[in-house]
């Protein structure tokens, strides 16, 4: 009965718009107006006859053509529910745009040893003629009028011994070796005109030197290949308020996590090192065999970082505050009493590395003058109870590049920098417990940097660079061919070598000089 009384309504609307013309949908008084116009007759014999028609059409109809019509379209509309066979159900927009987002760089490594390694009596170290490691990286992001989305990452490996270990751990991370699978950042950022708040996993860096950086106190990094070194990204949380050219930022730190160091077997803990990577030249009766065990920081001391950055009439400049845990750790000595004789004497029983809490202050500036570039920055730490020297490291450079005399040679542009890092301590480490600063772990106190950088072409350029130790006479050099080959492939091909006096940071590399060659595909 429903049908029926649908259908005949659809019949008098299109009956009436036949006979009458265009009704216009605003106004129907006014359609009705047009048809009277149009001169077509206003008797009402033929409307009914015509639904007379039309109800003993429908009437001889069989009276279960309603509900069989009714079945009809809920057959339709349950057919069109389902999605056509080999058609995609479309993707919530947010993964959508994560994918879309997603950039990818892999980079494969072959390193080949010029000189075979030989090292102390004893010592055993992974000294094979050729390493090879590879990476995957990849990171993307979602970005919306109120908040940004960030996860980035990689996936690698290699054949050095001792250096790789399952995946991402969260929330701290106190193995050195590093992950097959890393999570490297993820955070959710809230944004607005005045400021942003930051949640999650994100590198945190604050320097604006060139080479040498020594403000950079707070993400760890990892040093299994000290040349090649790498930012870990931290849990935090801070809020970032911008006014003008400033923006102040305040950074909460619940966890801590140690740089990754190099195996203890590995070629880079170096030759004549001792037991520990940090704690380098076996000095102070710590012998090559000694056993160091790792106490860190329990998860909950929370640290907190104060920046500030700005930039006024051209110089850029930075100050920050930080009170949380050293990443440079400092070396604690357990003693044991040992009787004998008629008396007793205490000998070392065992050694504990530990990360002590310490306040950085640290600033730094940038600036250019025509064709140069001066930049410098400092740090004062100042370490908690006496566990660690009191100190400041600070650098100083400046860049120089040049277009006129880079034409004459055949190329666009040339790049010159020049840097001088040293060091000032305050006050020695005094803890009657500690045997050990962080001074091992700090190879900066009296050096020079430089590097020179061609550039060819928007294809090719190559550049070399060393870092001399004046106090010491110790060194290392590199040098850099880099190739576009394709949009998406970098083809570079470098060297280094190392070698240095006795008292030398770089003396226990010497045996380390090696060939890299390397590809870098990016999609």
């Amino acid at each position: 009965m429903r049908v029926r009384v649908l259908l005949l309504s659809v019949a008098v609307i299109l009956y009436m718009g036949i006979a009458s013309g265009p009704i216009l949908a605003a106004d129907v008084s006014e359609g009705i107006l047009l048809a009277q116009e149009s001169g077509v007759s206003d008797s009402s014999s033929e409307e009914d006859d015509l639904l007379k028609e039309l109800d003993t059409e429908l009437g001889g109809a069989d009276s279960g053509s309603d509900e069989d019509l009714l079945k009809e379209l809920d057959m339709d509309v349950g057919e069109a529910a389902q999605p056509e066979k080999g058609k995609e159900i479309e993707r919530p927009i947010f993964i959508k745009d994560l994918a879309k987002g997603f950039e990818g760089t892999l980079i494969p490594r072959v390193m080949v040893q010029l000189v075979n390694f030989e090292g102390e009596p004893g010592e055993e170290r992974d000294a094979k003629d050729v390493f090879y490691d590879y990476r995957l990286e990849g990171e993307t992001k979602v970005a919306r009028e109120k908040y940004i989305f960030n996860v980035a990452g990689w996936a690698e490996g290699g054949n050095q011994e001792g250096t790789y270990s399952r995946a991402t751990q969260f929330m701290t991370d106190n193995e050195h070796r590093r992950r097959h699978l890393e999570i490297n950042e993820l955070y959710f950022t809230l944004t607005s005109e005045t400021f942003d708040v930051t949640l999650g996993r994100k590198i945190v860096l604050m320097g604006l030197s060139t080479l040498y950086i020594p403000t950079d106190r707070v993400s760890p990094r990892d040093l299994n290949d000290p040349m090649d070194p790498k930012d870990y990204g931290i849990w935090l949380a801070s809020i970032d308020y911008f006014h003008k050219e400033t923006t102040l930022t305040l950074t909460a730190i619940p966890f801590f996590s140690p740089n990754k160091n190099p195996d203890r077997t590995s070629i880079w803990t170096g030759k004549g090192a001792g037991a520990d990577y940090d704690f380098a030249g076996g000095d102070d009766g710590i012998g090559s065999d000694a056993t160091i065990e790792d106490e860190f920081p329990p998860p909950g001391e929370v640290g907190g970082l104060a920046k500030a950055k700005t930039v006024f009439k051209g110089w850029d400049l930075f100050l920050t505050v930080f009170n949380g845990f050293s990443l440079l750790p400092v070396l604690e000595e357990k003693t044991a009493e040992v009787s004998g004789g008629g008396f007793a004497v205490d000998v070392p029983a065992e050694y504990k590395k530990h990360y002590p809490r310490v306040t950085n202050i640290s600033g730094g500036f940038s600036t250019t003058h025509k064709d140069f570039e001066f930049h410098g920055e400092g740090v004062y730490q100042r370490s908690h109870s006496g566990k660690d020297d009191n100190y400041m490291a600070y650098v100083g450079g400046i860049t120089y590049t040049n277009y006129d005399f880079a034409e004459k040679i055949g190329h666009e542009r040339i790049d010159i920098t020049l840097e001088y890092g040293g060091e000032w301590v305050d006050a020695t480490q005094n803890h009657p417990d500690y045997q050990r600063s962080s001074e091992g772990a700090r190879p900066t106190d009296n050096n020079g940097f430089g590097r020179i950088e061609f550039k060819y072409d928007e294809d090719l350029k190559w550049q070399c660079g060393i870092n001399y130790e004046i106090s010491d006479k110790g060194w290392s050099q590199g040098m850099l061919v880099e190739y576009k080959l394709t949009d998406d492939v970098k083809a570079k091909v470098s060297g280094e070598l190392f070698d240095g006096g006795n008292d030398s940071y770089f003396e226990r590399w010497e045996d380390n000089d090696r060939v890299i060659c390397q590809l870098e595909y990016s999609f």
